[in-house]
């Protein structure tokens, strides 16, 4: 009886365990992600660089509305991370020891809150921009016309012929 007893055990044991191989272990992935704020206004801060290091280098942008997200497919689980948000050059937040498991909001439970006073966003490659306005059509030609009557206008002189 202890045999068949022992046999059965051990049919158990080898089943559960081809059971658990077979069985595929859903890794989740390691992301960051978050939404950068203007601490003054409240609304989303544009072009943001999130850097994740050491070093410190542009990861990823905050988009228009203010969010991030960097896939970091590859990086181990359970590693602490420096993330920095900087600003026109300017390290505006830091949150140093994040330790990413799976997606991970940064900050934790809610928006960054900024300073982003005085800060504009570059505009779009091509479009017109407020803080450096182009001179009027009209105005150029102006200032041409009176270029050519200005006695500071270089003429070109000439060489005696030989």
């Amino acid at each position: 009886m202890n045999r068949i007893l022992a046999a059965a055990f051990s049919l158990a044991v080898i089943a559960a365990s081809a059971l658990i191989q077979s069985t595929p272990a859903y890794a989740v992935e390691p992301s960051m992600f978050g939404t950068v704020l203007d601490v003054n206004s409240h609304l989303p801060v544009n072009n943001v660089c999130v850097t994740v290091g050491p070093p410190v280098r542009c990861a990823t942008n905050t988009k228009a509305d203010g969010t991030w997200s960097l896939d970091m497919t590859g990086a181990p689980n359970g590693i602490q991370w420096d993330v920095r948000l900087l600003l026109g050059g300017q390290i505006k937040a830091e949150f140093l020891g994040v330790t990413v498991t799976g997606p991970t909001q940064v900050p934790a439970g809610g928006p960054a809150l900024i300073d982003a006073t005085g800060f504009v966003t570059p505009p779009a490659c091509g479009a017109a921009s407020s803080d450096n306005p182009r001179q009027a059509p009209s105005k150029r030609a102006d200032s041409r016309q009176s270029l050519q009557n200005s006695p500071l206008r270089h003429k070109p002189s000439r060489l005696p012929e030989r």
